[in-house]
């Protein structure tokens, strides 16, 4: 079986107004976007991260729906998020918001959540 890409080589930097917690999870999804379905361990070694740590994130982002683990015990986007777009989260239109970005269309979410892709 192939290696996937580690895509995280280079040094991760944060911010002063940012949660590592966030970010740490935003590089999971990101990973799972680019590689499609993965097991714990090497979701953990991808993300240069410890398995207990990449569970409880995976746990959580399962827990609100946004992954899901197949019968093989390995980690996916869960439906609604294809592992070929990219996404942008936004609010949902009200009329003091405005017309939804240009290029975008709107995208179903099962937690309330708008989407754009």
């Amino acid at each position: 079986m192939p290696t996937p890409r580690n895509l995280e080589s280079q040094p991760e930097t944060k911010g002063p107004y940012e949660i590592e917690s966030v970010g740490r999870a935003c590089r999971l999804l990101r990973i799972l976007q680019n590689e499609g379905s993965l097991p714990l361990f090497e979701l953990a070694e991808v993300a240069r991260l410890s398995r207990p740590t990449v569970f409880r994130l995976m746990t959580t982002l399962q827990t609100n729906g946004m992954v899901e683990k197949d019968g093989s015990r390995k980690y996916r986007l869960a439906e609604g998020f294809s592992s070929g777009r990219r996404y942008k989260i936004g609010y949902l239109k009200s009329p003091f918001i405005g017309p939804s970005p240009a290029g975008f269309q709107k995208v179903q979410s099962g937690r309330g959540w708008t989407l754009w892709s």
